[in-house]
């Protein structure tokens, strides 16, 4: 994407749905995002965050899914939304979309996947793996996925909520067959580090986001990965 003018979400669009400090995943995307004008654009975890409708203002083609229906306390809905299991998608919806979209885009949700989190019943213990693995199925070669999860020193399953990844685990379970570009962190309430007080939304460096061993997990990064064709020989 490099080599064309990148569109990128401009602080008007934000002001305009009142993202704020405490909106750090929703800003942690807005400093790192830039896609060609037109980009088609899946955002996943839709319900309660306004980022599809963001950047459906910013121009780009915009499909949004989640469990759940539309949040009615949003802004009226500008994009397609589709209700429905990321990790269970209808073979249809694999087939018409398979290798179209030019970015991902998961905030604070993947980390509760099959968790039961929002009530559905059923556990799956690897549904994160298997969402960004559908993730990389449906991007373009070279597409990118932002997604936005909790960290830091180790590897936590908090059931029945979420998630918490060390950089191991997330390059594990969430890196895949992708290549990690970037990581950026910044606080989402305040917190303590080596006996600091970080206020919430102020940016971590990466040896202070590995050191954070807090609960709930207050520590929030943007992982930013681009597809890379596999090319596996079999013998």
């Amino acid at each position: 994407m490099s080599d064309v003018e990148l569109v990128r979400i401009p602080d008007n669009i934000l002001s305009s749905y009142r993202i704020d400090h405490n909106d750090v995943d929703v800003l942690l995307l807005a400093r790192s995002f830039g896609a060609p004008r037109g980009s088609k654009v899946l955002v996943v975890g839709a319900h309660d965050e306004p980022t599809a409708n963001i950047l459906t203002d910013c121009g780009f083609e915009v499909i949004g899914m989640d469990l759940r229906s539309y949040d009615k306390r949003l802004p009226p809905c500008n994009y397609t939304h589709i209700q429905g299991d990321f990790c269970n998608l209808p073979r249809e919806f694999m087939a018409e979309h398979l290798s179209t979209f030019d970015v991902f885009v998961c905030l604070s949700a993947i980390e509760h996947f099959g968790m039961s989190a929002y009530g559905e019943g059923t556990i799956h213990t690897y549904y994160d793996v298997i969402a960004m693995h559908t993730a990389w199925r449906l991007l373009k070669d070279s597409g990118v996925a932002y997604v936005s999860v909790p960290m830091g020193s180790h590897y936590l399953e908090v059931w029945p909520n979420w998630r918490v990844y060390n950089l191991e685990t997330a390059l594990q379970r969430l890196g895949q067959d992708f290549r990690l570009d970037q990581i950026v962190t910044a606080t989402a309430a305040d917190v303590l580090i080596d006996n600091r007080i970080h206020k919430a939304g102020q940016r971590l460096y990466d040896f202070e986001r590995d050191r954070y061993s807090g609960i709930p997990p207050h520590v929030s990064s943007l992982l930013v990965w681009y597809k890379t064709p596999t090319r596996r020989i079999v013998n």
